[in-house]
């Protein structure tokens, strides 16, 4: 009896946790997707807080750390979005505008070898970004100066 009595317990245990992080999970997404909506609507201030309560929850939401990058760039804040730029092109590789903003910013900070490279990584996802090219035929011309 008291096997049966710890084995529903444990079961219930197991039950509730994953309860809980489904919910967690579902407050995460739903703190990105306003934070979303608010950086559309050009509410930046409103959505860096919502995408930081998402991000807080589910560090592994590769979106909000996306737009929070993206906040962060707009803000002049290099050194944050060069983090959350990091950080989305880790959870996930094949986001060009990721690698885009990553090479804007080694070229900001005269890394040119590394702006070339985030450009290469971005048109390997997107050739046919023509912004990409010229970054980098720039990217190229400045380094041979």
């Amino acid at each position: 009896a008291i096997v049966i009595l710890v084995s529903a317990l444990l079961i219930g245990l197991f039950c509730y946790q994953d309860i809980k992080e489904r919910r967690v999970k579902e407050l995460a997404l739903a703190h990105m997707g306003a934070g979303i909506k608010l950086y559309e609507e050009k509410k930046f201030d409103a959505a860096e807080g919502a995408l930081k309560q998402a991000i807080e929850k589910d560090p592994s939401l590769w979106e909000a750390h996306f737009y929070l990058g993206t906040i962060c760039f707009e803000h002049s804040e290099w050194g944050k979005a060069k983090s959350e730029f990091e950080k989305t092109v880790e959870l996930n590789p094949n986001i060009s505008e990721a690698y885009t903003a990553l090479g804007i910013l080694a070229f900001r900070d005269k890394n040119y070898d590394d702006s070339i490279n985030y450009f290469k990584k971005s048109l390997k996802l997107n050739p046919e970004d023509e912004n990409v090219k010229g970054f980098l035929e720039s990217v190229e011309k400045v380094k041979k100066e």
